[in-house]
């Protein structure tokens, strides 16, 4: 939040923060709610929120886009490279 505070008070629409696995499980879900409020109400245009996590994100709001990385490679990246 002070973050965003800071962003707002400077007039950047762009978030980033990490540790998003610190926060439990309601606490993730209010997280996302409120950066979708503010994504809405034109606060901000771009998150990139970081966090150690056992498995990808499931069911997440069609304006959230997750990316998985394991050995330091995107999952998925390396099957499209294939596929080229």
């Amino acid at each position: 939040m002070i973050a965003e505070a800071i962003n707002h008070v400077a007039g950047i629409k762009f978030l980033m923060a990490d540790e998003f696995d610190l926060l439990d499980l309601p606490s993730r879900s209010a997280c996302l709610k409120w950066l979708l409020g503010l994504s809405r109400a034109g606060e901000i245009e771009s998150v990139l929120l970081f966090g150690t996590l056992k498995e990808k994100p499931a069911n997440l709001p069609s304006a959230v886009e997750a990316h998985w990385i394991e050995n330091g490679v995107i999952a998925g990246d390396q099957v499209k490279a294939e596929a080229a």
